[in-house]
């Protein structure tokens, strides 16, 4: 296949320039092309596109092959920049693939702007291009394959592109990216600057590569002061440390190193997403920086105005402040002040993932905030509750149920919803949280309720003791009939002889069923038996009164336990 596609109609030669724009078609060998129209030029073509007529001429497909070797490498070059679509791009390759214009860097500029397509503006830019890419695949290979064979001659920055990219394209080609890291660790690494270290983590942390030893290699270099963290302009810098805790490699010791160089620089000087970025990279693994850290970043957001603030950066904002469960006053000015913000914008760029953890936000720092409830639950409803993951619905009713914003439609077609599901591998988390909201808004029906228990019942090996108390827990929470559920626990607990062989759950088992209207008999039975087999010093004074509770309130008596209790307490 050639650069053009020739068609002969009696003396006329139709030639429709596939992949070619000015540069391309001024280097053909023919004359006739000056006549190109201005819409030729712009962009390259497509082939049911801009068909260029050649009266009188009759072109051989020596010309044409010519033509191809005629492209010089700096005028592929500048077509390549000149390209805007993911379709045209791996057009453009395909009619020049074999042409030596095609160089190693044209080739990685042509993977590189794919990639900036790919990051780019709205989440759908990536499914389009994905999806483009998927219908070419065999181009796509091609151009992955010839960049790979050539790997050796690529300079280190060119190396952090093409992973760089890779990532942002979310391109898993096993042998591609092997080939890639295989040549990353055969250099010497002080060759990687930080601008093409960075390149490479961002990329192998997009990849999910949590086990390449290039992290290790990377934090020793740091740690032992190589790679100094001041060579990392601002937006490296968080980069690097997204890229090491969403990758689980992060330690101690480099998080302190990460922190020590975000505060002596200017806080001005970082864009409100990298900001948002520091925060997000250390909460989102249960990491707490310094107070001062989220200080900073709150007093220098609030400066900022909300309207500039990317959804991206919101969402990570929130979302830290939330998670870092501070019990003074952090965050409470961010919340208030871009709640407006929030609801002029409308929250129809969150996927259901975020929010239900928008809600969960709101629902932790600002519970005040009615508007943007009422904006998420409108939004609800504009999607469908269907559409929602369990987990998803789990942490939205509970927001709603914290905020008292309990709307009978919404708890009520959630729950309709939920019926219709497999409850089997139900997480007990979010079975408690499901109980404890419906249950509070006064319209858990018993129907979810005993849908649910009985599904995760039917695969209670899934579940551990602890586990099974709080699904016992969540039952006895609600003032509602529960004794057919209440009795498939019974049921599970007398199977597992629970009393004898987790003697430490045996307060959790007796406050539960001594507080429900379900008489859990052989239940108290095993645990009496369990108490006076076991030494009483391993619960508290605070659990063994709690027993006495118990057993009271079921009409028995724990005689040893009280005795323990006039004893001091504890057993000796």
């Amino acid at each position: 296949m050639f650069p053009c596609d020739l068609y002969r109609i009696g003396n006329t030669a139709d030639v429709r320039l596939l992949g070619l724009s000015k540069n391309c078609c001024l280097s053909l060998p023919f004359i006739q092309a000056r006549g190109l129209t201005k819409s030729v030029f712009v962009s390259p073509v497509k082939p049911q596109q801009n068909w260029i007529r050649l009266r009188g001429t009759n072109l051989g497909l020596l010309s044409v092959q010519c033509a191809l070797k005629s492209v010089s490498v700096k005028a592929l070059a500048k077509d390549i920049s000149a390209v805007k679509s993911t379709s045209e791009y791996l057009y453009l390759y395909d009619r020049f693939k074999d042409s030596p214009a095609m160089t190693q860097m044209n080739r990685i500029t042509i993977l590189h702007h794919l990639a900036k397509v790919a990051a780019s503006g709205p989440k759908k830019n990536f499914f389009s291009l994905r999806k483009v890419i998927n219908e070419e695949k065999e181009i796509f290979i091609i151009l992955l394959n010839n960049i790979g064979n050539d790997l050796e001659t690529c300079k280190a920055r060119d190396i952090a592109t093409i992973v760089w990219s890779l990532g942002k394209l979310r391109e898993h080609d096993a042998w591609f990216v092997t080939e890639c890291e295989n040549e990353i660790l055969r250099r010497d690494q002080t060759s990687f600057r930080a601008p093409a270290v960075c390149k490479i983590l961002i990329g192998f942390a997009s990849l999910d590569l949590k086990r390449s030893k290039f992290f290790r290699i990377v934090e020793q270099r740091i740690l032992d002061g190589q790679l100094k963290m001041g060579k990392f302009e601002n937006r490296g810098l968080a980069g690097v440390l997204w890229s090491f805790t969403k990758t689980g490699n992060e330690s101690k010791e480099l998080l302190e190193k990460f922190q020590e160089e975000i505060l002596i620089r200017d806080m001005r000087e970082f864009s409100s997403d990298q900001l948002a970025q520091f925060l997000w990279s250390f909460t989102q693994k249960g990491i707490l920086p310094c107070d001062k850290l989220f200080t900073i970043t709150e007093k220098e957001i609030l400066k900022r105005p909300p309207t500039d603030l990317s959804n991206h950066c919101i969402k990570m904002l929130l979302w830290s402040f939330a998670r870092a469960g501070f019990e003074g006053k952090e965050g409470n000015s961010l919340f208030a002040s871009l709640s407006p913000e929030i609801i002029r914008r409308g929250v129809h760029d969150f996927d259901a993932d975020e929010l239900s953890m928008l809600a969960w936000a709101f629902a932790k720092r600002c519970p005040e905030a009615a508007g943007v409830f009422d904006v998420i639950e409108k939004e609800l409803f504009f999607r469908g509750i269907a559409v929602f993951g369990t987990q998803e619905l789990s942490q939205l009713l509970w927001s709603f149920a914290v905020t008292g914003h309990t709307s009978s439609e919404l708890f009520n077609e959630s729950q309709e919803v939920l019926i219709s599901r497999d409850l089997s591998l139900l997480k007990v988390k979010q079975f408690t949280d499901l109980v404890w909201a419906l249950g509070r808004s006064t319209l858990l029906s018993s129907d979810f309720l005993m849908k649910a228990v009985s599904d995760m019942l039917s695969n209670a090996t899934v579940y551990s003791d602890e586990e099974l108390c709080m699904i016992l827990h969540g039952c006895v929470q609600v003032s509602m009939d529960t004794q057919e559920p209440l009795k498939q626990l019974e049921r599970e607990v007398l199977d597992r002889n629970i009393p004898q062989n987790k003697p430490e759950l045996i307060p959790k088992l007796a406050s539960g069923f001594s507080t429900c209207s379900y008489e859990a008999g052989s239940v108290f039975d095993e645990i009496e038996k369990a108490l006076l087999t076991n030494d009483l010093s391993m619960y508290t004074e605070q659990e063994l009164q709690g027993l006495c509770v118990a057993f009271s309130q079921m009409g028995r008596e724990l005689s040893q336990v009280k005795q323990t209790l006039k004893e001091g307490g504890k057993a000796e």
